[in-house]
Parts: structure tokens; C-alpha cells; sequence
């Protein structure tokens, strides 16, 4: 029996461990890890743990033979299609071909965090009933817009995108697969920040652009939990933190590019991008030009005499 820990998994292995083509784990984000590995044909038992873990096949159908919560099932998996499981114990999976399989493992802290927003009672106590193989839209989305960051340059999307996917992803999961409906709270009308909170944020936001900023770090500011400050960022502002956040920094950007000679490399570090290829994809996905093209655009700089 052999043994693979990284920091997104722990798997426990009768055969060889499989490559690792991508992984969140050195991105050190607080809520969740994700890992995509080009499976062999094999048969091991994950170890559960604590944390909820989503595993999906974004590719092509897949024959797959999984025993969860003592239920055992057999079938192909359509691509995107979702297996879940927390706090069901080990899974035990039989895998007969080469295939691409995308894990996720949100942290237990994350999920009875949203938990106490969503429903009455001890959050600890709710559960989610183990799926396999289901074809849930939404899931699937939040998952690909995961794939799709750690495909970006470097690899690098910050916390405060990764803190707002992961409760993202809780929240649809509990309110589609929770074992205890009956406790959900009702949906109701959402408030907005008064405008003191929202002079404070945004007055934070912009005095820590060079930072990578986690929701935990900005709901503090508010007083709430990050998950209701996500809401009522959203209401507020009709965006993310994450999306609000990107638009403040490429507009520090165009500042700095128009009326500075400072190197693009360190206008994008001086805005809180820790590399020159991700700054010029997200000022380009935004402004449509490139931060060099948008400089050789702009009027030369005019520097008085001393």
C-alpha cells in the first residue's frame, strides 16, 4: 500500500500514483484545493477526511465502479458530470482506462460556514447526501471556471476569487443536496452596505491593490461572515469582490501606464499582479489592448526640468 499526500488529497494507492497536470496547492488558497490527474486504470480508496470533495471527468465518458456510504455503483460518467462526498467516510473507486479527472476538496470550515447562513440549527450537523455521476448544470460551471484559472498564466488567481467560488459551490451543493432541507432558511430579499461600509471598502480595496486580498480580510471590515458579505457585496455592487476588485486594479493600471515611465512589469506589481503575462491577460480581457499597446496609444509623458 502506498501513499500520496499533497496538499489538496490523500490518496491511499495499490499502484503507481498518477501525473499531476495541474494543482491548485501552490497557490496556498484558503478555502479549496483542486487538482487535475491523468488517471491509469487502477482500483484505491480515497480517504474521505473532513473536507467535501467534488471529483469530475471533464472530457469524455468514463466506465467507473464506485462504493460510497455502502452504496455501490456502476456506470459510465458523462463528461461533467459530478461524484460528491462529505462526511460519508472512504470512497472506493475502480477505474478500467486512461481519462482526466478534476478533484476539488472544499475545507469543513468553508461548508458549515455557509451552512449557518442557510439554515436553522447547528450547521456541524448537516449533511449532504453522497452523489455519483449526476448531471448538475451549475456544479459543473463553478468547476470548468476552476480549470479555467489554473490554466491561466502562472497558474495564479487570487484568494478573494477562489474564497467567493468555493462558497459558491457550497451553497448551490446544500441547497441541491442537503439532508436536511426542512432547516433551510427561507430566501429572502438581500440588503445592501450603507454608505459608510461602502467608503470603507473601497477605500481598503484601493489603499491594499499590491495585495492578494481574501474575503475574510474584507468581510472583517463589515462585520459579517464572508459568506452573507458576499451576498451583500453582490447586491451592492452588482458584482463580485473578486470582479470589483479586478476593475479598481486595471483602472490603477491605466493611471500609472498614461502618466508614468515606470516598467509595465512593475506597473502590474504596483496593482497587485505577481506576473507580467497575468497582467497582460487580464488588462487585455477588460481594456482590449495590451498594457503596451495601451501605453503606445496614450500622449508621451511630459517630464518637467528639476
Amino acid at each position: 500500500m502506498r501513499t500520496l499526500i499533497t496538499e489538496s488529497a490523500l490518496l491511499r494507492r495499490t499502484e503507481p500514483p498518477p501525473r499531476i497536470i495541474a494543482s491548485t496547492d501552490r497557490l496556498e488558497w484558503a478555502s479549496m484545493q483542486s487538482v487535475i490527474l491523468q488517471e491509469i486504470p487502477h482500483h484505491h480508496v480515497y480517504d474521505g477526511g473532513s473536507n467535501l470533495w467534488l471529483s469530475t471527468v471533464p472530457e469524455r465518458p468514463t466506465d467507473i465502479v464506485s462504493t460510497l456510504a455502502g452504496s455501490r455503483k456502476h456506470g459510465p460518467l458523462a463528461p461533467g458530470s459530478v461524484c460528491l462526498n462529505y462526511k460519508h467516510g472512504e470512497a472506493t473507486v475502480a477505474l478500467d482506462s486512461h481519462v482526466e479527472v478534476h478533484h476539488t476538496y472544499v475545507r469543513a470550515h468553508v461548508v458549515e460556514e455557509v451552512a449557518s447562513t442557510l439554515f436553522k440549527g447547528d450547521a456541524r450537523k448537516i449533511e449532504l447526501i453522497p452523489i455519483f455521476g449526476v448531471d448538475d448544470p451549475i456544479t459543473s460551471m463553478l468547476l470548468a471556471s476552476v480549470r479555467h484559472s489554473m490554466a491561466m498564466p502562472d497558474g495564479h488567481v487570487g484568494q478573494l476569487y477562489s474564497d467567493y467560488v468555493a462558497r459558491a459551490l457550497v451553497a448551490h451543493l446544500l441547497r441541491s443536496f442537503s439532508t436536511r432541507l426542512d432547516l433551510a432558511l427561507p430566501r429572502t430579499s438581500i440588503g445592501r452596505f450603507n454608505t459608510w461600509k461602502i467608503n470603507d471598502l473601497t477605500s481598503y480595496m484601493r489603499e491594499n491593490i499590491a495585495r492578494d486580498i481574501g474575503i475574510q480580510e474584507l468581510a472583517a471590515i463589515t462585520h459579517y461572515s464572508p459568506t452573507h458579505f458576499a451576498r451583500v457585496f453582490k447586491a451592492t455592487f452588482n458584482c463580485t469582490p473578486y470582479q470589483y476588485l479586478a476593475r479598481i486594479r486595471i483602472q490603477r493600471a491605466r493611471e500609472l501606464l498614461s502618466a508614468t515611465r515606470l516598467p509595465i512589469a512593475s506597473v502590474g506589481a504596483a496593482c497587485g499582479f505577481p506576473s507580467h503575462a497575468h497582467f497582460s491577460s487580464v488588462f487585455g480581457r477588460y481594456v482590449g489592448l495590451t498594457p503596451a499597446a495601451y501605453r503606445g496609444a496614450r500622449p508621451p509623458v511630459r517630464i518637467a526640468e528639476p
